[in-house]
């Protein structure tokens, strides 16, 4: 399978509840899509003014091809998540995000055409991003990172990505 026709695969699957964009560019980072995904839920008695609460719940996908996935790639990644994603992105350049965000995730899919090396392997599952605001009274934002191996046809993943892997697996042995 190539990463064109996994990025198709994997589009399907999410187009139905995210918007996306392709490309999206960042700096060095060439992504071949950017899904974006807003879930909003509150309760209320009797009338929409009696607000009883209100969460706001988003999701940043982004996919990234790439021939093989190297340490370089790994810290570009980290510093796009660090200081575009999160700031832009989830506060929208403010110190907190806004009222009644419960969560952000951020998840970025490199597709591999080559082998991932152990190493990589390794730098990937001890991967983390977690970010609180005001104690959680404003939320969090985890990043996720899941390394698709088209090559030999696995998937890998950080821990806060663990739910996510028996999907992107599916995706690659159907």
């Amino acid at each position: 399978m190539t990463t064109q026709e996994f990025t198709e695969r994997l589009i399907r699957v999410y187009e139905g509840t995210y918007d996306f964009t392709r490309p999206y560019c960042w700096e060095e980072l060439s992504f071949t899509a950017y899904g974006y995904f807003f879930a909003h839920q509150e309760k209320y008695v009797l009338t929409r003014e009696a607000q009883m609460w209100e969460t706001n719940g988003f999701d940043h996908v982004f996919v990234l091809e790439t021939p093989v996935i190297t340490d370089r790639l790994l810290q570009a990644v980290d510093r796009m998540i660090s200081s575009h994603a999160e700031p832009e992105l989830v506060r929208g350049g403010a110190r907190y995000p806004v009222k009644n965000h419960m969560y952000s995730d951020i998840t970025i899919v490199l597709l591999s055409r080559e082998p991932v090396p152990a190493t990589i392997q390794k730098v990937i599952r001890q991967y983390r991003f977690s970010r609180s605001y005001l104690f959680t009274l404003r939320g969090w934002c985890d990043g996720r990172i899941v390394a698709v191996d088209l090559a030999e046809n696995s998937v890998y993943g950080n821990g806060q990505a663990k739910p996510l892997l028996p999907l992107y697996h599916k995706l690659l042995t159907q």
